[in-house]
């Protein structure tokens, strides 16, 4: 009896092919709707703060418990992404995390608003800690950075367009109209996700047990070099998401005293994060990596200093500057990060993004008590002294990779 062909294994997807063009076009969409519905109340503080009656710090935890929640969840992410499939992981949580954004939409109370918050950061974790794991085993690598790219821009470009979006719409409606808007489109966006999205071809589910997924961690947090990385990146994240937290109660109060809709207009600022993402790469081609993140890690500080001055003018550069240098070296740092453990790119990735969000939480907080007691001029001079610890901390591995 004549013995059945055996079929080929599926091959990565190349550039150029169909199944290319529905991975990197799903991504595109899956980074979008994550970072929209993370972010969209934030330029909205100033409008909790006066719904609830809260002094700016507390109106930031809406942002800080959602990171914060997310950061945990990585860990549960990385456990889990190895014993369901991809798609189904990330598929779920989009559609769930969309869910709640609608859903608070008619919280009766801020606690209220925090929890639903926090479990949509933690939903969400389960596609930041999927989503790159997916590109690599599905894309080619003569493709990959391109996909990862493209993925990366739309995480940015969410970001960019929740607020900007929430902001222009805060002008004719509640915020609690539109936190129903920005669910639905998110959860259009997911739904959508689900159906471009190709399962996965090479990868198998298998069971990981979570002492090996903790023991792999803890192993590569003992390479100081590593921890240099994600400690910049708690630093950065947190300064970053501080100008971002409070820029809107500067910009509302006099001497400005601007309108929310020409507020939103400065949001756009974000889209430079695009500029200093994909500059990053071949500045660092040219200088080297070491140098290049302590070139962009004083960028950051240069931006921030200006925004300390009552020039409408400044304040927009400024805000441009840092936005440029944190996507140039988040963009670098990440990538530094994983060429630490090429084994374990994993591990490296979690332990990186988890000091990256919790740097958010802590600063993002933090800040806006010193914003509540020490005006602008306060919050300008601690994120200075992280920046300018940053800073030090890119000069050291600098020097430790000579």
């Amino acid at each position: 009896m004549p013995s059945l062909p055996t079929l080929a294994p599926a091959l990565p997807a190349e550039r150029g092919t169909a199944a290319y063009r529905r991975i990197t076009y799903a991504m595109f969409l899956a980074g979008l709707c994550l970072f929209a519905q993370l972010y969209f109340l934030q330029p909205l503080l100033p409008v909790l703060g006066r719904y609830f009656h809260l002094t700016p710090a507390h109106s930031s935890l809406v942002i800080s418990t959602a990171t914060l929640a997310l950061a945990a969840g990585l860990l549960l992410g990385a456990f889990l992404a190895n014993r369901f499939p991809r798609k189904t992981l990330m598929v779920s949580a989009l559609l769930s995390a969309s869910g709640l954004t609608v859903a608070s939409a008619v919280v009766p109370s801020f606690t209220g608003l925090l929890v639903l918050s926090a479990l949509k950061g933690f939903l969400l974790a389960g596609v930041a800690a999927i989503a790159m794991a997916y590109i690599g085993e599905e894309v080619a690598p003569a493709a990959l950075s391109r996909s990862m790219g493209i993925y990366i821009s739309g995480t940015i470009l969410g970001g960019m367009l929740g607020r900007v979006a929430a902001t222009l719409l805060a002008g004719w409606y509640s915020w609690r109209v539109v936190a129903a808007l920005i669910g639905l489109a998110c959860l259009a966006l997911a739904i959508e996700f689900g159906r471009r999205l190709p399962p996965s071809r090479h990868f198998t589910p298998h069971q990981l047990r979570s002492g090996a997924l903790f023991a792999s961690i803890r192993r590569t947090a003992q390479d100081a070099r590593l921890l240099g990385l994600c400690l910049f990146a708690a630093l950065a994240m947190g300064s970053f998401v501080s100008l971002y937290n409070y820029l809107g109660f500067r910009l509302e109060a006099p001497p400005f005293s601007l309108s929310s809709q020409v507020v939103a207009s400065i949001f756009l600022l974000y889209a430079v994060g695009l500029g200093g993402s994909f500059a990053a790469g071949p500045l660092a081609d040219k200088w080297g990596l070491p140098p290049t993140l302590a070139a962009l890690a004083l960028l950051m500080l240069s931006g921030l200093l200006l925004t300390w001055f009552n020039y409408l003018g400044l304040v927009i550069l400024g805000v441009g500057v840092l936005t440029f240098g944190f996507f140039g070296a988040h963009t670098l740092a990440s990538s530094w990060a994983g060429r630490r453990a090429p084994d374990n790119r994993a591990a490296a990735a979690s332990l990186y993004l988890l000091f990256y969000y919790l740097g958010s939480s802590i600063v993002g907080t933090c800040s806006g008590l010193v914003l509540q007691h020490a005006a602008w001029s306060g919050l300008v001079l601690l994120l200075g002294i992280l920046l300018s610890m940053a800073l030090g901390l890119a000069l050291l591995l600098w020097r430790a990779a000579e």
